[in-house]
């Protein structure tokens, strides 16, 4: 974020800068995307990983036996 407050900073000399909606979603964005790694557990997301596995593989035997 302070990259692209410096990149303002600098092309403000070249052009006008207006700092609109999009400025305000980059900060959304940012904290959206702290909040998500804040809240993000390798762990969990590896478990329900195999238990989808076991399920599918499950499920294909299931298919397979005859009737």
């Amino acid at each position: 974020m302070v990259g692209v407050l410096v990149a303002l900073v600098k092309i403000a000399d070249y052009a006008t800068v207006i700092p609109g909606l999009a400025l305000f979603v980059l900060w959304a964005l940012v904290f959206i995307l702290a909040a998500m790694q804040a809240s993000f557990d390798p762990h969990q997301v590896w478990a329900r990983i195999e238990w989808a596995e076991h399920s599918a593989r499950r499920a294909d035997r299931m298919a397979e036996e005859p009737s």
